[in-house]
């Protein structure tokens, strides 16, 4: 295993839904928009929610997984009114129904694919000496199949 910089990572955004929930529908839009200035991507990935189960005949907890979570995305950038990615991110905010396709792209060649559901993008001034930033957070939707996440390994 080769430890990896995270140098060349690109976030793309897409108004569109892909025909097929795998690489190839993903792949297959054609108006992917790259997000600008990004500096920072959360973690990311499906996690699976618990139900505690206390059997009276002992007093330890038992966990059960549940249902799979697609998770969230939160992604950190400089305030850039003039991106068009940006643009596409604040678009998507303010629509009660959209759901953005989102691509991470690693340098490499892996790519990483999702249906987002963007709820938040704020801009924040901070102090007077420090950089506008803006943070886009997002909840992962899963299709009507159940993928939420696709890799797209080179």
């Amino acid at each position: 295993m080769t430890a990896k910089r995270s140098a060349g990572v690109k976030i793309h955004i897409s108004a569109s839904t892909p025909a097929t929930f795998d690489d190839t529908g993903y792949e297959a839009l054609a108006d992917f928009t790259k997000i600008g200035e990004v500096t920072r991507i959360s973690g990311f990935g499906p996690r699976w929610n618990n139900e505690t189960h206390n059997p009276l005949e002992h007093d330890g907890t038992e966990y059960l997984k549940t249902n799979k979570d697609a998770g969230a995305l939160t992604v950190e950038m400089a305030l850039d009114t003039d991106d068009a990615g940006q643009i596409k991110v604040k678009a998507a905010r303010d629509s009660a129904s959209a759901i953005a396709s989102i691509r991470v792209e690693f340098p490499g060649g892996d790519d990483y694919y999702c249906q987002l559901v963007v709820n938040e993008f704020m801009p924040n001034p901070d102090t007077q000496s420090a950089k506008q930033t803006a943070t886009m957070v997002g909840n992962v939707t899963c299709s009507s199949t159940g993928v939420g996440w696709v890799e797209a390994l080179a």
